[in-house]
């Protein structure tokens, strides 16, 4: 299958975040945990429009 790519530029956006490091296995325990803990400081400082939770693994070791 061919898919279309293209490129595009976007302006920055800032990030609530906190750093973790897992194994593979953690994975699936780890990821909603950190987006809860961010999203509990959003709230808990009454911050509005929070977008999208995201996950940026930072090396293959799953340092995320």
């Amino acid at each position: 299958m061919n898919y279309p790519i293209r490129i595009e530029q976007f302006p920055g956006q800032a990030l609530a975040v906190v750093r973790r490091q897992a194994t593979k296995a953690q994975l699936g325990q780890v990821i909603p945990e950190a987006c809860g803990a961010v999203w509990s400081a959003l709230k808990s400082q009454q911050f509005k429009g929070a977008g999208r939770h995201v996950v940026v693994y930072l090396s293959m070791a799953f340092d995320l």
